[in-house]
């Protein structure tokens, strides 16, 4: 989870710089969330 949450915080950052929205970033982070366990694993 933890390497998840690494890539879910720098895609927040880069949405922002990029100039996105507040509210759409968080509305792409809460879609994102429920994949994490099929995005990244414990087992590296």
């Amino acid at each position: 989870m933890h390497h998840f949450n690494l890539v879910a915080g720098h895609l927040s950052a880069s949405l922002t710089a990029a100039g996105v929205p507040d509210e759409i970033v968080q509305q792409i982070l809460a879609a994102i969330a429920p994949l994490s366990a099929d995005i990244a694993t414990a087992v590296a």
